[in-house]
């Protein structure tokens, strides 16, 4: 019998306000009976202590509201007519009591003399890894605590070899609390940090996190030529001779035979394209046979291409000098003694480097919810798929079970899960080419409203809020400019109306978001009936703040009442609302890599393979959109971002001119060289409207060219009725097709 705890230590942040949770997984046979017990003393299900037990052995102790008379040492003890097992856990409280007009970072040690100069508050906690792959690494952090309006913290991102590289900035200013480090070397060890920056100053660098990537290199040597020193050998079943055959040593000496290969494991071997592969043979005769080879029926002379050898030991090996297309096909070996002959054919293929034609994503789990994590692999020959967890190879158990669908799907399964399984999941994948990765996170959540959100399945729609804005958000600077409003980079800071009434009440997610939940009782500060996520403090976004009233209004609304039904991955969802007077303000998501243009104009070439990932992403969006009967219809390239620094993941944004369309609407204005002809010529514009546009940036990328820019410098023109495409030369047949099929 045995009981497991998942979860050993519990920090609070504000008493009356927070629900915990102890798990602990208990096995045995008959099934244990179970007590809990606090400080010592047996404790009972209340109106606050719920204690439940799962199919899968998993027993919890939930308590919401806790008082300062709760913090103490939990226990669990489990029994049977066999034995007994325990575990303990701490609630602890870090007394961070918050006041009216104070922000957290009051309550730390040392916060005066960072709030008198001006410099930022270190990181406390290193970076964490959410994604990697051979080349690159994705990292996040948590947000540095604000010190004050109007000094919005930028982040500088360092990186360097491990154990004893020397440092090397990454990123200098990074708004978010996100990005990319590409261009590393596969297998290679790193170490990560993070420092926070505003105009006073940059902060000591935060601890360092470790990929230890070298500890998921794959052994890819060739195969054995010889078997192993305890595997009997016959010379009718075996396909390899043992170490230390020699044909003219005992008991083969003297005993005359005619030539004969030992069967092959497989017909067909690889080589490496431009390499220099061994196509080998094992063949016994005594006296020792005359070898030749043919290649597709036609003998092979050697010399500068081929090369042979074959020694006592049985093993015959033809080296072809530079592998490639045309070196494929059927090799044939021929051996002849004076007793006779033999023959054994040998097809070869190249082999390919493994890739994913799937990339495996992360995954939110919750409840006794199943999950998994699945990715699809080719390669040449097959490759072998080995699971790691944080950097060391996973031991599977009957919760978390790696399956192989053939032929090319590999799937990482969860079921019963418990906390401890979260963490960093990587799969890798090597033949005699190399070997890839790809690793993910697997978050375990307990809030289903957090589970919704980060799984773009929220239900609630946000309501407006009329004040309040100053309480929850400091407006920092500004970002972009537009016809309909200006968008400002905002901080969200620490709400202040929290009082003892209960109007509102703050939960703490395990994740980056944190849970806003305002009452609706009678002379409460608001009563709008709503659930806001959002970042406790310091979280960075955006806000769009929009001027006018009558039909400037109505387009204000119509942009927040688009935004309130759209939650896509590749969409910038709504997070908060605020509409006042002949104002409104959008809180939305934050996308801090930059405008696709200015993106891609900053590199010094772009592949049409890239140019492909960035316009599916793009069409995603729009197939969202389409579906809910809504069209972007003002898309250009500088409404789509990428999400981070570094990264390949893009979002659409600005909703100003989007619609609801049923059949065709009608539409005055459009952003030109991207507007479609229909609207021009006063048609309506239609969902066929955004697939223009979508055809107008793809060109674009692809050839670097607006077709509709004007000679003149700064000159644009509109598409007429017969406006048509012809895909720019430069680019392949595949991708000129795809361009036309979008434009019509």
């Amino acid at each position: 019998m045995k009981a497991i705890p998942s979860t050993y230590l519990i920090h609070l942040r504000t008493l009356n306000t927070r629900q915990f949770r102890f798990t602990a997984l208990v096995t045995g046979n008959p099934e244990p009976e179970f007590e809990f017990t606090f400080n010592g003393a047996p404790m009972f299900p209340t109106d606050r202590i719920h204690i439940s037990r799962e199919r899968s052995g998993l027993i919890r102790l939930s308590m919401a509201f806790v008082e300062e008379s709760d913090i103490g040492t939990y226990g669990l003890r489990v029994w049977n007519e066999h034995g007994e097992a325990s575990c303990q856990a701490k609630l602890l409280y870090d007394g961070l009591e918050v006041q009216p007009e104070q922000s957290l970072g009051d309550l730390y040690d040392g916060f005066e003399k960072y709030a008198i100069s001006g410099l930022p508050m270190p990181l406390p906690d290193k970076p964490i890894i959410t994604q990697m792959s051979d080349t690159k690494v994705t990292l996040t952090w948590k947000p540095a605590l604000p010190l004050g309006p109007n000094l919005a913290p930028y982040y500088m991102v360092e990186m360097a070899e491990y154990p004893d590289g020397d440092w090397v900035e990454v990123w200098e200013a990074v708004r978010g609390i996100t990005c990319d480090v590409n261009n590393l070397t596969p297998l290679r060890d790193y170490r990560f940090r993070v420092s926070v920056r505003n105009r006073f100053g940059l902060s000591d660098p935060s601890p360092y996190v470790v990929a230890h990537r070298s500890q998921m290199a794959e052994d890819i040597r060739p195969r054995e030529l010889f078997m192993g020193e305890k595997d009997p050998f016959d010379i009718n079943q075996s396909t390899r001779f043992p170490k230390g055959f020699d044909i003219y040593k005992e008991p083969y000496e003297g005993y005359a035979h005619r030539p004969r290969f030992l069967r092959q494991e497989e017909i067909t071997q690889y080589g490496v394209k431009n390499s220099c592969p061994d196509i080998t043979w094992n063949l016994y005769g005594f006296p020792m046979p005359e070898v030749r080879f043919q290649f597709e029926g036609q003998d092979i002379e050697m010399g500068e291409k081929y090369s042979f050898s074959y020694s006592r030991n049985g093993v015959v090996s033809l080296q072809v000098k530079g592998f490639g297309p045309a070196d494929v096909g059927t090799y044939e070996c021929f051996g002849a003694n004076e007793h006779g002959e033999a023959s054994q054919q040998v097809i070869m293929v190249v082999a390919q480097y493994p890739e994913f034609i799937r990339s495996p994503k992360d995954v939110n789990l919750i409840g006794v919810n199943g999950g998994k994590i699945e990715c699809q692999i080719f390669g040449v020959p097959k490759p072998k798929v080995v699971w790691y967890k944080d950097f060391h190879p996973l031991k599977e158990t009957f919760r978390v079970q790696a399956y192989h669908y053939p032929p090319d799907v590999y799937t990482l399964f969860f079921e019963d899960y418990i906390t401890r399984d979260e963490g960093l999941y990587t799969v890798v994948a090597s033949n005699q080419c190399g070997s890839i990765s790809a690793s993910v996170v697997v978050r375990i959540l307990e809030d289903e409203q957090e589970y919704e959100w980060m799984t773009y399945r929220r239900s609630k729609q946000i309501i407006p809020r009329t004040r309040g804005f100053d309480k929850f958000y400091h407006m920092c600077e500004e970002i972009g400019r537009g016809t309909q409003g200006v968008t400002n980079f905002v901080q969200q800071i620490m709400p202040i109306e929290a009082d003892q009434s209960g109007h509102h009440v703050i939960e703490e997610a395990d994740s980056k978001y944190w849970w806003l939940h305002r009452g609706v009782k009678e002379h409460a500060p608001t009563i709008d009936p709503v659930m806001i996520p959002y970042r406790f403090t310091g979280g960075n976004f955006a806000a769009k703040v929009m001027h006018g009233g009558g039909q400037r209004h109505s387009w204000m609304m119509n942009e927040f009442e688009i935004m309130n039904v759209l939650h896509h991955p590749k969409l910038i969802r709504l997070i908060d609302v605020y509409d006042a007077r002949d104002e409104m303000t959008l809180i939305t998501e934050l996308a801090t890599g930059g405008e696709l243009l200015d993106v891609v104009t900053s590199d010094k070439y772009i592949t049409e393979i890239e140019v492909a990932r960035i316009v599916l992403q793009i069409l995603e969006g729009i197939e969202y959109m389409h579906s809910k009967s809504i069209g972007h219809l003002g898309l250009t390239p500088c409404d789509v971002l990428f999400t981070r620094p570094g990264g390949q993941d893009v979002k659409i944004c600005d909703f100003s001119l989007s619609r609801r369309i049923v059949g065709n609407v009608k539409l005055e204005y459009g952003q030109p060289e991207f507007v479609a002809p229909e609207i021009v010529n006063g048609e309506g514009a239609g969902f066929g409207s955004d697939m223009w546009s979508c055809g107008i940036i793809t060109y674009l990328l692809l050839s670097g060219v607006s077709p509709f820019r004007g000679q003149v410098s700064g000159e644009s023109s509109f598409p007429g009725k017969t406006a048509k495409l012809h895909p720019p030369r430069s680019v392949s047949q595949l991708q000129a097709e795809k361009v036309g099929s979008l434009e019509t």
